[in-house]
């Protein structure tokens, strides 16, 4: 039986990546509804290589019939229309944060925590994490299992596109203004400094207490939902003038030991995480290489001597591009194991 898909936010940097997923995944343009909030209504979307979808307008969609909603909404946007669409029947699957940390909701990463899906009829809405929790998640579990990680430290280097269009092009438009001598504040709207050739060491809001931003707080908070009470986490979150890529610098600390090799060898057993480590120039992957790869990389894999059982490594990847494929797995696992049992 065919799957009825919907994309909610389908012309947003992520829905858009979910269509595209969606398209290579096998699934008919015919089995897929676009739909948007904004003045995309009423035009196209791409639908991979060949295919188009028309965008519709959410307010006046009747969700009866679809089985899974995608959503790529703002978070202001997602908390009106995710319940409706639930409501209606449809499992809804955040990209957002509106309801990652609801207790009755289950948040997913297809490759770390899967069965957790089995919680989703609740409320018919699974949440998945932020890219930079997912993409971390995902270098962390294999070593969560073979070592029991103690401790983890997290640096991270994130792009202006996990905030949107705006972002991506007021990077664009200060870098050119830059050059030819226009003032900064005339390009100046979604950061509160400028992000071309500088760095901004805060992500999101400060939460009240502990001087973490909220980024750096929901890291640590995501971390614990998806491995449970004992993960001990702390970030350090940043973001750099990058248009399409997140990096981070991890340390952890194991109960158990290890050497590089067996560190390596766990990865590689687990799907969606490559390495690419060779101790050149050339033998590490920045995130200028990873616009459209499925793939979390990790490189500079290297013993910490300063601690009993540490390492360190770097991580890069696509975040639009991995928020998509995990949220279209989360999917197909829903449909495969779950839906119509």
């Amino acid at each position: 039986m065919a799957v009825r898909i919907a994309v909610m936010g389908a012309t947003s940097n992520v829905g858009r990546e979910i269509l595209q997923v969606l398209s290579e995944s096998g699934i008919p343009h015919t089995d897929v509804t676009a739909l948007a909030a904004d003045r995309s209504v009423g035009g196209e979307a791409s639908y991979g290589e060949d295919d188009t979808v028309s965008v519709g307008d959410i307010g006046r969609f009747d969700f009866r019939g679809v089985d899974i909603v995608y959503c790529a909404l703002p978070e202001e946007e997602a908390t009106i229309h995710v319940p409706r669409a639930a409501e209606a029947g449809a499992v809804v699957i955040d990209t957002g944060p509106r309801f990652r940390m609801e207790p009755d909701v289950p948040m997913v990463a297809a490759g770390v925590n899967p069965k957790a899906l089995a919680r989703y009829a609740k409320r018919n809405i699974v949440a998945t994490p932020s890219t930079i929790t997912l993409m971390v998640a995902e270098a962390l579990s294999p070593i969560h299992d073979a070592f029991s990680l103690t401790r983890t430290l997290v640096t991270t280097y994130q792009s202006v596109s996990a905030e949107g269009r705006p972002a991506m092009d007021e990077l664009f438009n200060q870098t050119r203004g830059i050059y030819v001598n226009e003032p900064v504040t005339s390009n100046q709207t979604e950061f509160v400094k400028q992000i071309a050739f500088n760095v901004l060491p805060t992500v999101g809001e400060f939460e009240k207490k502990g001087g973490a931003t909220s980024e750096e707080a929901g890291l640590a908070r995501e971390s614990v939902k998806l491995f449970g009470a004992d993960m001990r986490l702390h970030a350090n979150c940043a973001v750099v003038p990058v248009f399409v890529g997140h990096s981070a610098f991890i340390n952890i600390e194991c109960e158990e030991g290890f050497n590089e090799d067996q560190l390596k060898a766990a990865w590689r057993k687990s799907e969606g995480v490559s390495v690419v480590d060779h101790r050149e120039p050339q033998g590490v992957v920045t995130p200028a290489e990873t616009p459209g790869e499925d793939a979390v990389f990790i490189s500079r894999v290297r013993l910490d001597t300063t601690v009993e059982n540490g390492a360190s490594f770097w991580l890069t990847g696509d975040n639009l591009r991995r928020s998509a494929v995990n949220a279209v797995r989360v999917g197909q696992i829903l449909a495969a194991e779950h839906l119509g049992k």
